[in-house]
């Protein structure tokens, strides 16, 4: 969903820079920034592929009146962190801890279509490689992007700064309407 695509790109939009003296600077080495945020989608990614599969077969599960609220937390928090730096070092745990949300969120798709164990392996394995194919795509695209985009000196205020802040608000919008069962935003 949106909100998983859009927890991707507050994780993207720092990628790209460095942050130095309370300031964020441009990246010299966009090879190092690759391998950092491919790190962190495949951390997102292994968290959320075993919550999907606890979820899936009855393991362990939440009610999505949590769950989907968490989700839009995790979305704000990582834009949050972007605006303010607070966590800076361990992101990869961040964003594995954050992807086991996710995972619980992904299993209400395939748990009303009721599958016997062997079909919903089937589902789930080709449910994750569908998730995994855009997630890359996402993150291909996204960073090659930003990658370009951070040559200019605008970076950080107009796509880090005003970027969060809109991922930020749409997660608030999102949190409201998960608890209080109200459309904000249409």
């Amino acid at each position: 969903g949106i909100d998983h695509l859009l927890f991707l790109v507050a994780l993207l939009l720092p990628s790209v820079l460095v942050r130095e003296q309370g300031l964020w600077r441009a990246r010299t080495d966009m090879r190092t920034a690759l391998v950092q945020i491919v790190w962190l989608a495949t951390a997102f990614t292994l968290a959320h592929s075993i919550t999907l599969g606890l979820a899936a077969f009855d393991v362990l599960r939440f009610s999505p009146k949590v769950i989907e609220p968490l989700v839009a937390v995790t979305v704000l928090a990582a834009a949050l962190n972007n605006l303010r730096p607070v966590v800076t070092r361990h992101l990869t745990w961040i964003a594995f801890a954050f992807g086991l949300i996710h995972g619980f969120a992904f299993a209400e798709v395939l748990a009303p279509l009721h599958l016997s164990h062997i079909d919903m392996a089937l589902a789930l394995l080709g449910f994750t490689l569908g998730v995994e194919t855009g997630q890359i795509l996402v993150v291909a695209t996204c960073f090659t992007a930003l990658a370009f985009m951070v040559r200019w000196r605008g970076y950080p205020r107009w796509v880090l700064q005003a970027g969060s802040t809109v991922v930020a608000l749409l997660a608030c919008a999102w949190i409201v309407e998960r608890v209080f069962d109200v459309a904000l935003i249409g």
